[in-house]
């Protein structure tokens, strides 16, 4: 997205996160509603980055109400070998 911000591409604002504590730390900075973590992995194919299924979560997209949700949703992402980055918007 900073290529296209670059060229005055009108983007979310983005914060990416490797961590549950980073994930909570980047959605305290979104003051406000509307927060989506993405779980992404830059390699290996479409839908490599997922959550685990436990819990209820499935698929690579959450929307968590509160900074703290962010962080519990983020630590069940998929396992630690093959952690994806997450982007919080």
């Amino acid at each position: 997205m900073d290529i296209l911000s670059q060229y005055n591409v009108p983007t979310p604002a983005f914060k990416a996160a490797h961590s549950a504590d980073e994930a909570f730390s980047a959605a305290k900075s979104f003051k406000g509603k509307g927060l989506v973590l993405k779980a992404q992995v830059l390699a290996g194919g479409r839908g490599k980055g997922h959550f685990d299924g436990k819990d209820g979560l499935q698929g690579g997209v959450q929307f968590p109400d509160t900074p703290e949700q962010a962080r519990d949703f983020a630590s069940k992402s998929a396992p630690a070998s093959k952690r994806p980055t997450l982007t919080v918007q």
